[in-house]
């Protein structure tokens, strides 16, 4: 606790003092007046009277001190209870708990960071039974499709050799699923860790932006992709392999919900004195509406065909690496037009 909280402890109970002594001095007052008019104005008719009357004021000052503690040790004592009953819940990991305090404006800095920890808490243990669930999911699909096809090949000696080399290669292609899916779910974990920092290098966004499309060549040949480059020579200060894996999976993407036009990506950046901005369009199948808000969750795919079958971590990843370089990302799409990427990095991660 720091040097603030004891402080308003200190404060308050110094409140309560002093609120006892007004209190007190107010029935000392009130005492003494009604005493010199029963006494006709004179209050020093007899020693005996004085005695009396100041053991009437001690009596009174006592009597309204000891209220005072007794209500301020009840009230404290009642409220640690409810904190002790409110620290017992969070234990057992119920994390809808929360301590209520009548005087909300009031209520202490420590009460409000505490309450403030188990909702965070409670948005990380939905975070990770999503993210666990999800990733059981995904894991179900290819380990059925591994074992059953092993199992054909370890049962069935009369297949063909055409038909081996069929079973073998979606054995190899739900392997090679399964290693992305884990490297990825490494990857999102990583960025997602709150003691995770960012290494910051200089380098040439648009040589970085040549890099990705170089890399992706022959996925863009098997599909007759065509890449269109209209780049500022932009020096940033950023990760640059982070930013590689922006592009190349918004590439991915673009590649496997193309639609049945040759597939065309145009790529444009441009730089002002406040930001870097870059422009990521194709001409695919696009986005219904109602899906765009959905898109950079965690597993969630907008296209579940076998066809299309992917993992749904791949624009998590680009909005997550965007958010750490201090970003934003903005989605448009029609429906058989295509979709439009636009990502905005301030200027101070240039610098």
């Amino acid at each position: 606790m720091g040097k603030k909280y004891w402080l308003k402890k200190i404060l308050k109970y110094l409140g309560i003092v002093a609120g006892s002594f007004v209190a007190v001095l107010l029935v000392m007052v009130s005492f003494l007046v009604i005493y010199v008019e029963v006494r006709g104005g004179d209050i020093n008719e007899s020693e005996e009277t004085d005695v009396v009357a100041t053991g009437v004021f001690i009596a009174a000052f006592v009597v309204v001190a000891l209220a005072a503690f007794l209500i301020t040790y009840f009230v404290e004592t009642r409220r640690q209870k409810k904190f002790d009953v409110f620290l017992n819940e969070i234990g057992k990991g119920n994390f809808d708990a929360e301590f209520k305090i009548s005087k909300k404006k009031n209520q202490p800095e420590n009460v409000v960071a505490i309450n403030k920890l188990v909702k965070e808490l409670k948005n990380n243990q939905m975070l990770k039974s999503d993210f666990i669930y999800g990733y059981s999911h995904e894991m179900k699909t290819p380990l059925a499709s591994i074992k059953g096809y092993v199992d054909l090949l370890l049962e069935d000696k009369d297949l063909s050799e055409e038909e081996r080399e069929q079973y073998l290669t979606i054995i190899k292609n739900e392997t090679i699923r399964l290693a992305d899916l884990s490297n990825e779910t490494m990857l999102i974990s990583k960025l997602n860790d709150a003691e995770y920092k960012m290494e910051k290098q200089p380098f040439y966004f648009d040589s970085m932006v040549e890099e990705c499309v170089i890399l992706m060549d022959k996925e863009l040949k098997k599909v007759d992709g065509k890449v269109e480059l209209n780049l500022e020579h932009s020096n940033f200060n950023g990760n640059k392999s982070l930013l590689k894996e922006v592009i190349i999976n918004l590439i991915s993407n673009s590649i496997k919900y193309r639609s049945e036009r040759d597939l065309q990506i145009k790529i444009s950046s441009n730089e002002t004195p406040f930001q870097l901005a870059f422009t990521f369009e194709d001409n695919g199948r696009g986005i219904a509406e109602e899906n765009l808000k959905y898109i950079f969750n965690k597993f969630y795919q907008v296209d579940k065909t076998k066809h299309t079958k992917g993992i749904g971590l791949g624009l998590s990843i680009v909005q997550r690496i965007v958010e750490i370089h201090g970003g934003k990302i903005e989605v448009s799409s029609k429906i058989g037009e295509g979709t439009t990427f636009e990502i905005y990095l301030p200027k101070s991660v240039l610098e």
